[in-house]
């Protein structure tokens, strides 16, 4: 029991948890850590004690349709992530530009999700940068998700990926670069973290749109001038503040 309450309070006080993470990975309830958390005088505030009760996201319904998927697919190609929990999974994702952070929290509003303001020392910038750390609910859906993008613990590529415009335009805001020598705007898909096999089909699947494109040396999807003109026809920009990626 000793150890039960240390990880509570660790949790809680080192970790910034709330109760209802605590509870699901403890395996007690949210009311459980809440009444030790107030035994101890430990709550951050009274509020606390409403959301280890309450949610928005409702876990017996399904929120699953052809539009949700497009979305997490786009989100998934890019920097997008499914955390595994005990009984369910959550999809994560952490952001630096608000208006990506505001469109994912309309996105996946049936999920409850929220956003969290961090900043760390970065060396890749030799600077304090500020992120948005981005995770929903845990949810059933979310689990089957995880199903289809996961090999164990590693990131795939579901062979029954959407490639939409509203999923190729998210995905391109999220790892997509735009570039151009001299006169000439072409196009990058940072695809270098998955399977070779799995850049290889989404290639083959954004040539299908009509896009021309090719997969580099370094597994990344080059598109070409011309390829770049079809893309930005096929995906428009859906976030803002990413507009500049889709100039000619």
């Amino acid at each position: 029991m000793t150890d039960l309450v240390d990880n509570i309070e660790y949790f809680y006080t080192k970790d910034n948890l709330s109760c209802r993470d605590i509870s699901q990975k403890i395996r007690r309830s949210p009311s459980f850590v809440y009444q030790h958390l107030k035994k101890r005088g430990l709550m951050r505030n009274h509020s606390e004690s409403i959301l280890c009760r309450n949610t928005n996201c409702d876990y017996t319904k399904t929120f699953i349709n052809d539009h949700l998927l497009e979305l997490i697919d786009g989100f998934m190609l890019g920097d997008g992530h499914i955390q595994k929990g005990m009984k369910s999974s959550r999809l994560s994702a952490c952001l630096k530009e608000l208006d990506f952070c505001d469109y994912w929290l309309r996105a996946f509003k049936c999920y409850d999700p929220k956003a969290t303001l961090q900043t760390i020392n970065s060396s890749r910038y030799q600077s304090t940068v500020k992120f948005w750390n981005i995770r929903t609910k845990s949810h059933g859906d979310i689990s089957q998700q995880r199903q289809r993008w996961y090999h164990g613990n590693t990131k795939i590529v579901p062979l029954d990926v959407r490639i939409t415009p509203l999923s190729v335009s998210l995905w391109f805001c999220g790892d997509g670069t735009r570039a151009r020598t001299r006169n000439t705007v072409w196009a990058l898909f940072c695809t270098q973290g998955f399977r070779k096999s799995d850049v290889k089909m989404l290639s083959k699947r954004l040539q299908q749109t009509g896009i021309d494109c090719h997969v580099t040396n370094q597994n990344k999807i080059y598109v070409s001038a011309n390829g770049y003109k079809d893309l930005i026809k096929y995906a428009p920009c859906s976030i803002d503040c990413y507009s500049y990626k889709f100039k000619e």
